[in-house]
């Protein structure tokens, strides 16, 4: 027998491709297939003993089946087509001791209301208003442009394609206590209760970082980093950068990897956002922590690189999620994995540096939990706290298949691996029991009622003006 399955949450990447399917032509092996599959960590071109490359719909379907569906494709995603993610709702077993071997599917007991069936789930993973977070047009810059070219006319196979939506599923339950008390002033009472948790937080989210970053194996030399941080210098990144400063030996470096699109002038770098906020949360992690080597890793890339990496390397690590936002996204973790820049120093010497540590913490979760993206707060305005409740777990659900997988890849490409504190079962378990009110208040302003737990536990923690910074998309650079 073959097991073989993903965590509950999905944090590492597995995909399968069908090589031979029955008369029925779909594309989905279900638990009564005999049809022969490949299972993989990253999607690849399938050759043949003749050089020719396999397609499923080839092997699948009549001769007289119309090709019109792909002639809108570009070449690259004609060599992956039929490589899905495999769903985290079930462990899966291909059994060989059956007279005819077959695929055998056993739910997790938190999806037994699902009809698990197959392997993957289609459905659409896109958003009414298809914006990752609240990208407003004034925090958009020429800077951040991609070249279409490499990922034009891929509706055809990416999850946009359908209306259909995924099925619900809550490994770690759901948030019981969602509607706040009657609309009278809070007590003393609350209040501290809500000291208390943002202490808990602190407490779960450390043991989270805590058991990422010790048990890593200690670096050649006390100059040299285990650990990389992907760092924006916002919320997210500084609460992981700071609380790792708390586990790991006082005189060994942290790498904090920052990563910035532009032209091939070197002073157009730094005047991006993330770049910004990455050098400001570079120097307030100085101050907090002084005695700490922090090396900020400037990763400036230029836009005839980014079009180049996205053709050659970027889109086959993405796919099948192949939309304009999976490249742009997964371009900007692909190049921060790689980790390759110029070290920032006072003396601006312009070092160039590539980053020896083998594990990178990425702050991936916190905003599906926290109500971190711009859609929460529409959502909040809809239907106030019930109808955002819906909607963070609507993006928890569809994290495995929107986000994990092809972040998991294009950092594991540069042979890393990706680590997420927010993702710790235990963080995810304490912050559902955390009503909601206190995970968030959408009713104030952004920079402040979204997080706003975090942001409490950041100030907590020693940090100052990154507490209040308002969250910016990834793909904006």
């Amino acid at each position: 027998r073959m097991w073989f399955g993903r965590d509950p949450i999905g944090r590492r990447s597995l995909v399968f491709f069908p090589l031979c399917q029955s008369s029925s032509s779909t594309s989905t092996l279900t638990s009564t297939s005999t049809s022969s599959f490949i299972v993989a960590s990253t999607p690849c071109p399938i050759v043949e003993d003749d050089g020719t490359k396999s397609n499923p719909s080839t092997l699948s379907q009549p001769s007289t089946t119309t090709t019109s569906s792909t002639s809108t494709m570009n070449p690259i995603e004609e060599t992956l087509k039929g490589w899905e993610e495999i769903n985290t709702f079930a462990i899966f077993c291909y059994d060989f001791t059956e007279d005819i071997p077959c695929l055998k599917i056993f739910p997790r007991k938190q999806a037994e209301n699902i009809k698990v069936a197959s392997l993957s789930f289609g459905g659409s993973l896109m958003d009414d208003d298809g914006d990752d977070d609240d990208s407003s047009p004034s925090t958009t810059t020429s800077t951040t442009t991609i070249d279409n070219s490499a990922v034009t006319n891929t509706s055809s196979s990416s999850s946009s394609s359908s209306s259909a939506s995924l099925p619900s599923f809550y490994p770690f339950g759901r948030r019981e206590i969602i509607t706040p008390p009657s609309p009278s002033s809070p007590s003393s009472s609350e209040e501290v209760t809500f000291s208390q948790r943002v202490d808990k937080l602190i407490e779960v989210l450390g043991e989270a970082v805590k058991v990422r970053v010790t048990l890593i194996p200690p670096p050649p030399s006390p100059a040299v980093p285990r650990l990389g941080i992907l760092f924006s210098g916002g919320l997210d990144s500084m609460v992981i950068s700071i609380l790792s400063d708390k586990y790991l030996p006082e005189n060994e470096p942290i790498d904090l990897i920052n990563v910035s699109f532009g032209d091939n002038k070197d002073s157009s770098f730094d005047t991006v956002p993330d770049r910004v906020s990455g050098i400001c949360g570079y120097y307030e992690l100085k101050k907090c922590a002084p005695t700490r080597p922090w090396r900020l890793v400037k990763v400036n890339v230029t836009h005839d690189e980014l079009h180049s990496s996205c053709r050659s390397s970027i889109f086959p690590l993405c796919f099948p999620s192949v939309t304009v936002m999976d490249i742009t996204i997964g371009a900007a973790i692909w190049f921060a994995a790689r980790g390759r820049g110029i070290i920032q120093d006072d003396e601006q010497t312009n070092n160039m540096y590539s980053c020896p540590a083998k594990v990178l913490l990425m702050g991936m979760g916190a905003d599906e939990q926290l109500a971190g993206y711009g859609r929460h707060r529409s959502a909040f305005n809809r239907g106030q706290w019930s109808t955002l409740q819906l909607e963070l777990e609507k993006d928890f659900n569809r994290i495995w298949k929107r986000n994990l997988g092809r972040d998991d890849r294009v950092v594991s490409d540069h042979g890393r691996e990706a680590r997420f504190p927010y993702l710790d079962e235990r963080v995810i378990q304490y912050l559902l029991s955390v009503p909601l009110w206190h995970i968030c208040d959408l009713s104030e302003p952004q920079g402040y009622g979204d997080k706003k737990i975090l942001r409490e536990a950041g100030r907590r923690l020693g940090l100052t003006k990154s507490t209040a910074l308002v969250k910016r998309a990834i793909q904006l650079g």
